[in-house]
């Protein structure tokens, strides 16, 4: 029997499903030992930071809705706003897994981005405390955090791959 897809698993465990499944042993000091598949390409900390005082679900606007058709056999666009957990905005699923035949990899999610989000929380909380000791220690953090948030959006990897073309697995990364 062939493995089940994420897709399949979400569909079986329905309302439990935790954005991750089980995965083999795989130390992380970020994560436990599971594979994520929905990637947040803007944090929800950092969403939530936008919130204003006792809003809970931030809005989310979608600039190109889809269209229903009526039993009268009109079209009409369907609703444009919507007020939605930070689990559910800025998020694709599987955006930064890379494959290598059947394996799938979350590393850049896990180790790169989970290490730059981690510090780059510390250091917008330090500069929007404008405590001028923690934003000096945070400096260059903040700004890696900010550099990086450009780059990991699906617009930003697109562009990457515009530059460099599609990402590849099976090639080494490594200058000869």
């Amino acid at each position: 029997m062939p493995p089940l897809s994420p897709k399949k698993i979400w569909r079986r465990i329905g309302d439990n499903w935790p954005g991750t499944i089980e995965a083999s042993n795989y130390p992380s000091e970020r994560m436990t030992d599971h594979k994520t598949w929905n990637n947040h390409y803007v944090p929800q900390w950092y969403q939530r930071g936008f919130l204003a005082p006792g809003q809970s679900r931030p809005f989310h606007l979608n600039l190109d809705p889809d269209c229903k058709t009526l039993p009268d056999g009109r079209r009409v666009p369907r609703t444009a706003l919507h007020e939605w957990g930070t689990k559910n905005c800025f998020v694709e699923y599987d955006l930064y897994t890379t494959h290598f035949g059947s394996i799938a990899n979350d590393d850049i999610e896990r180790y790169l981005f989970g290490s730059i989000d981690d510090q780059g929380a510390k250091a917008v909380r330090a500069f929007a405390q404008g405590d001028p000791v923690e934003v000096h220690e945070s400096f260059q953090d903040f700004f890696e955090y900010m550099a990086t948030q450009k780059l990991r959006t699906p617009k930003g990897l697109d562009w990457i791959r515009s530059c460099y073309g599609p990402f590849d697995t099976g090639r080494s990364t490594r200058s000869t």
